[in-house]
C-alpha cells in the first residue's frame, strides 16, 4: 500500500510512520473454484456458462488494528457468438457478481462484421454496447484480424456517481490473441470474451 507520508516532492520514499499490526506484510489462505461450460450445436455458434465462487472461506483480512472476513463473493455469466449470415454475427454476454450487500449485474451484445468475407482469416469489425444496470452505457468497438482482436470501451455514467467522477468515464483498451491449433482441427469454436 501507498501512503501520503511516502509521497514527496522528490517522489516515493518508500518509508511510511504508518504503523501495522503484523509487520509490513499480511497474509492469508484464499479459497476460489469455478466451472465453465462451453459448447456448439452446429460448429457455427458457440454459447458459454459459467459459475465461480470467491473467498469459499471467508479468510480474516488484517490491517493495522482491524480484522474482518473477506466475504464469499458468488459470479454466474454467459453469453454466446451466433451467426445471422455469411458476413454478420452476434456476440452476446451476461455477468452478474454478489458479494455481501453489493451486487453488480452487465449485460450486452456486439454485432460482428466480416470485412473481408473470409471464413479461415476473417478480418472483423464489431460494434457494440454493455449496460451496467443502474450505472453505466459501455459502447465498444473493435477490429479483428489473424487471430488478434484489438477493443476500445467507454464507461458513460449515468448514476449520482458521474457527480463525483465529474461526469467522465472510464476507457478501457483490450488486446486478445487467440492461435490456431496447428493441425488445422478446430473443434468446438472457443468463447470470444
Amino acid at each position: 500500500m501507498t501512503f501520503e507520508d511516502q509521497l514527496s516532492q522528490n517522489g516515493f520514499t518508500g518509508s511510511t510512520a504508518e504503523t501495522f499490526k503484523n509487520g509490513t506484510s499480511e497474509s492469508y489462505v484464499d479459497m476460489n473454484a469455478g466451472i465453465l461450460y462451453s459448447g456448439s450445436n452446429n460448429g457455427d455458434n458457440n454459447y458459454y456458462f459459467g459459475l465461480s465462487f470467491y473467498h469459499i472461506n471467508s479468510p480474516t483480512v488484517g490491517f493495522l488494528d482491524k480484522n474482518w472476513k473477506l466475504s464469499p463473493r458468488i459470479t454466474a455469466h454467459g453469453g454466446g457468438t451466433f451467426p445471422l449470415g455469411e458476413q454478420l454475427s452476434i456476440s452476446t454476454s451476461i455477468i452478474e457478481q454478489l458479494q455481501d450487500q453489493a451486487n453488480e449485474t452487465v449485460a450486452g451484445a456486439a454485432l460482428c462484421f466480416n470485412a473481408n468475407d473470409a471464413s479461415d482469416d476473417p478480418t472483423n469489425v464489431y460494434i457494440g454496447s454493455w449496460y451496467r444496470i443502474g450505472d453505466a452505457v459501455i459502447p465498444y468497438v473493435g477490429l479483428e484480424f489473424s487471430g488478434l482482436r484489438l477493443g476500445a470501451s467507454y464507461d458513460i455514467n449515468l448514476s449520482d456517481l458521474k457527480a463525483a467522477t465529474q461526469q467522465r468515464g472510464g476507457t478501457e483498451f483490450s488486446i486478445i490473441y487467440i492461435t490456431k491449433n496447428p493441425d488445422g482441427n478446430t473443434g468446438i469454436p472457443c468463447p470470444k470474451f
